[in-house]
């Protein structure tokens, strides 16, 4: 029989050894009684009584017993099934609020996208200095892009000029105390250099403030091209494929911060219309594959870009000449290399 038996459970009784052990006490009670009339030993005889009472009377001990633990088994069972509700419905609780605060997140983070979004996509109908710091500033705050802005080809096809957006944030006083004046947008073209230690000659940057339109910025930033002796670089730039590909730029970096990501990081720059350059390395958009830029810029043992000596090989599917212009801008993003 079992010796615990639960709350639940039937009893099954030996019957065979309950009336071998209750003749066993008759037999021997008996005997004690035979030797009281012989007049044996006390200690015997008493041996004898102690023996046969308690084997005549231990299956009532086993009833007793056994309905005692039925009890308490039942107490403990019944006490560990109310906590086990109590601690489901907790975790259900907490489970829900949990869910709750996700969906709440999750919900506000897609209406900040969805209003950058909405925000970048109308900066190709009103692209002003005031509209364009406020999608580089927002970007940057969600980490899309980094404070460095974001960099474009300067014309469809660009192998050595690209033009660089950064948020300009200052801080000035004023009678109430400091205030941070963050209308405004530093523009700089980039012109590869062609003195290899060099990584680019910069245009001096000009400032895009709320007053100036962009035709005005523009015919400024490229007499500052010709200034430079960069002709060639002057009569070559598009400006309206250069702010068509910073809206696109945005509208691509938007997706980092996703569910669906298109990029592997931080977008630093447009290369070219299917190659950027992001803080996980060189990517393209078209096929979704990945470069790291040890694969793109091999560096010396001694920490110096190998770029003239150990040249990796062209990947598959890409031509020399985008590969060299892909290695070359990415070599001032070296330092993103994880």
């Amino acid at each position: 029989m079992s010796d615990h038996p639960g709350a639940g459970e039937r009893v099954r009784l030996r019957w065979g050894w309950i009336l071998v052990c209750t003749l066993l006490g008759l037999v021997l009670l008996a005997l004690a009684a035979y030797g009281e009339a012989k007049k044996w030993d006390d200690v015997v005889t008493g041996t004898l009584v102690n023996i046969g009472s308690a084997l005549l009377f231990s299956f009532v001990l086993f009833f007793f017993e056994n309905r005692f633990t039925r009890r308490v088994v039942s107490k403990v069972q019944a006490v560990t099934d109310a906590a086990e509700q109590r601690i489901t419905a907790q975790a259900a609780e907490v489970t829900t609020r949990i869910d709750d605060l996700a969906a709440t997140v999750a919900a506000s983070a897609a209406s900040r996208r969805a209003a950058a979004t909405e925000h970048v996509d109308s900066l190709g109908e009103n692209l002003t200095a005031m509209s364009l710091s406020v999608a580089l500033e927002t970007a940057r705050e969600q980490g899309v892009i980094t404070e460095n802005g974001l960099a474009v080809p300067g014309y469809k096809g660009a192998q050595n000029v690209a033009v660089a957006f950064t948020q300009d944030s200052r801080s000035y006083s004023s009678a109430n105390g400091p205030v941070t004046n963050f209308f405004g947008v530093i523009v700089a073209i980039r012109v590869d250099s062609p003195h290899p230690q060099s990584v680019f000659d910069e245009v001096p940057a000009m400032e895009w403030e709320p007053n100036i339109d962009a035709a005005t910025l523009t015919d400024r930033l490229t007499t500052a091209l010709r200034q430079q002796q960069k002709h060639d670089e002057a009569r070559r730039l598009d400006w309206t494929y250069v702010f068509r590909t910073l809206v696109r730029g945005l509208q691509l970096a938007h997706t980092v911060a996703g569910p669906n990501p298109s990029l592997g990081g931080a977008l630093l720059e447009m290369v070219t219309d299917d190659w950027v350059i992001t803080t996980a390395g060189v990517e393209q958009i078209s096929t979704g594959r990945r470069l790291s830029f040890d694969d793109v810029v091999p560096v010396h043992p001694v920490g110096r870009p190998a770029f003239e000596t150990n040249t990796p090989a062209t990947p598959e599917g890409l031509d020399g000449t985008t590969w060299e212009t892909v290695r070359r801008r990415a070599r001032p993003y070296r330092h993103y290399a994880r």
